[in-house]
């Protein structure tokens, strides 16, 4: 008989026990098990076996690392949920002590500081909000609007966050919402055009009960605006 032959049977033999088929641990870390099938039959007169080895200490390392893993994802989780709770309380209180209304989720405010439509659009934006879009969805902040004197005469008629920039008359929301709105509607023969303006940009200017009332307007003129803020972002 060979030596590689020989040396195949004594390796067999310190893994497994020829008369049956469990698992072995080696003094070497690894874990053997057997199985029918191996051509070594003819060789160790037994019955035919195959073997397979992984090393336990290898697969043990591994599984620390995945529980370590999952602990790691949990605390992320959990980290942002707190990180999102600190960034509205903050949020909210440093609004509320700026003349911004709350109501839902939702802090507002009307400015007075008359700009065109894009600036007023990239002012709303500084403050990590947009034009009025989602407040005007909600009978009770339209309420709020509608008592705090948000809409008088002219100039005070505040640019919302509602256009047809991209496509004439496909008029859209800031945030890409709904359109059929139940507390916002056009004023009387609007949106038209006015003597054929490009009026592409909505403000409001007056109200209904507890509806709201949109005009088209030029978005060159100069208006007041109300900026939102959804708590829900930070």
């Amino acid at each position: 008989m060979s030596n590689l032959v020989l040396g195949l049977i004594i390796n067999a033999a310190l893994w497994t026990d020829a008369t049956d088929s469990s698992v072995k641990k080696t003094n070497v870390g690894l874990r053997c098990s057997t199985a029918p099938g191996s051509v070594l039959s003819s060789l160790v007169g037994k019955e035919d076996f195959s073997i397979t080895c992984s090393d336990e200490r290898s697969s043990a390392q591994s599984e620390k690392l995945r529980e370590l893993d999952r602990r790691l994802v949990a605390t992320e989780k959990e980290l942002k949920s707190t990180m999102g709770q600190i960034g509205q309380m903050v949020t909210k209180q440093i609004h509320m002590h700026n003349g911004w209304l709350k109501s839902r989720n939702f802090l507002f405010k009307n400015f007075d500081t008359f700009a065109d439509y894009k600036t007023a659009r990239s002012r709303c934006l500084g403050f990590g909000g947009r034009l009025a879009t989602q407040i005007l969805r909600h009978f009770e902040t339209v309420r709020f609007i509608i008592s705090a004197n948000y809409i008088s005469s002219q100039p005070r008629r505040p640019w919302i966050g509602y256009d047809d920039i991209a496509t004439e008359g496909q008029w859209v929301w800031a945030d890409r919402g709904a359109t059929n709105v139940q507390t916002t509607e056009w004023n009387t023969n609007e949106p038209n055009s006015y003597e054929g303006k490009n009026e592409d940009c909505a403000h409001l200017v007056g109200n209904s009960r507890y509806v709201v009332l949109m005009n088209d307007q030029s978005c060159e003129e100069r208006q007041s605006y109300i900026c939102e803020i959804d708590l829900d972002d930070f």
